[in-house]
């Protein structure tokens, strides 16, 4: 709360509580996710500030590792190349037979 220049009152308020019940929560040995992440949102912090050690790049612990196979993108990739192409031709097939319509 210091580095976010808040005092008690403030953030009671902002995760509406009172402020006795913050001293209250500052005593508990245990917080409910919710209340934690309601304190994260007040202090504008990544909820996983308060599990582990300050200074620590976040990136590692909220980046969304893919679950693909070796190889399996670049495949993806080939296929959407391949597809845009189909849809490329199909675009000029349309407008060579609109243009004998005409």
């Amino acid at each position: 709360m210091n580095q976010k220049n808040m005092n008690v009152q403030t953030l009671a308020n902002h995760i509406k509580k009172s402020s006795q019940y913050i001293y209250y929560i500052y005593n508990k040995k245990d917080l409910d996710t919710g209340l934690l992440r309601k304190i994260a949102d007040a202090l504008e912090v990544n909820i996983f500030y308060f599990f582990v050690e300050h200074g620590t790049d976040f990136k590692e612990y909220t980046e969304i590792k893919p679950k693909s196979k070796p190889g399996e993108l670049e495949s993806c990739m080939n296929q959407i190349e391949l597809l845009q192409k189909i849809i490329e031709d199909k675009e000029e097939i349309i407008n060579l037979l609109k243009r004998q319509i005409k």
